[in-house]
């Protein structure tokens, strides 16, 4: 147990940490997310809302930005330090973002959005808290709005788990400081054992259509769909 003196660990921005170092599984998801975009239908220079779940730092926030000139993302972050760090990274695209420092799996979500996505922030959530915000976030679309995840699922048993785990400590061991490489690896164990498969179904319980997987490697997959036009 932790004294009660001991300050509580700083937070790690897991996506940013990995689009600096390019760490496999982790960056591959990142991109694998950006890639999936286009199935949202988002016109360039056209003006759409899109939410970013547990935001951290906002980089994946900034490639949105930067790819759609007419996106406004709101970004919801209950870490102050790290929605400050978000603040200070998008400082230049400010009035395009709107930042809510808050519980992403506790919050209202109020408005109408074309995209929502996550990255790094779902698999923390118990699954009942999962499925409740899959639910939330069908809700908060519009009709052809699109869900976006990329993060860390459970392998669907402990072989494949320990066989993932051996891949990614082999490829991952170069590109990052050793401290941030535990970090990662322990949030492998934070998905609760929600499985992609059951994921995908919770998706498709909440409503919503087109329920896929875009990505996958070792652990990380990019996964959503799209509510139903009207």
């Amino acid at each position: 147990m932790k004294a009660a003196t001991e300050p509580e660990p700083a937070p790690v921005d897991l996506v940013a940490a990995a689009a600096r170092a390019r760490t496999p599984g982790y960056w591959d998801a990142i991109e694998g997310l950006l890639d999936a975009l286009p199935l949202a239908d988002l016109a360039d220079g056209e003006k759409f809302a899109a939410l970013d779940l547990g935001a951290a730092g906002g980089t994946l926030s900034r490639h949105i930005l930067e790819r759609y000139d007419g996106a406004h993302m709101t970004l919801i972050e209950a870490s102050a330090d790290l929605l400050d760090q978000a603040r200070r990274r998008l400082a230049a695209e400010s009035r395009r973002c709107t930042f809510v420092a808050d519980d992403f799996a506790r919050i209202d979500l109020t408005g109408t959005y074309h995209l929502i996505v996550s990255a790094f922030a779902v698999h923390k959530l118990g699954n009942i808290d999962k499925r409740a915000l899959f639910r939330r976030a069908y809700t908060a679309l519009v009709p052809g709005g699109t869900v976006l995840i990329a993060d860390i699922v459970q392998p669907p048993s402990a072989r494949l788990d320990a066989h993932y785990r051996r891949c990614w400590r082999d490829q991952a061991g170069g590109t990052g400081d050793p401290e941030f490489l535990e970090t990662a690896e322990a949030a492998f164990d934070l998905n609760y054992g929600a499985t992609l498969a059951d994921q995908l179904e919770w998706l498709s319980n909440a409503g919503l259509i087109d329920v896929d997987t875009h990505t996958k490697r070792w652990q990380f997959a990019v996964f959503g769909g799209r509510r139903r036009d009207a």
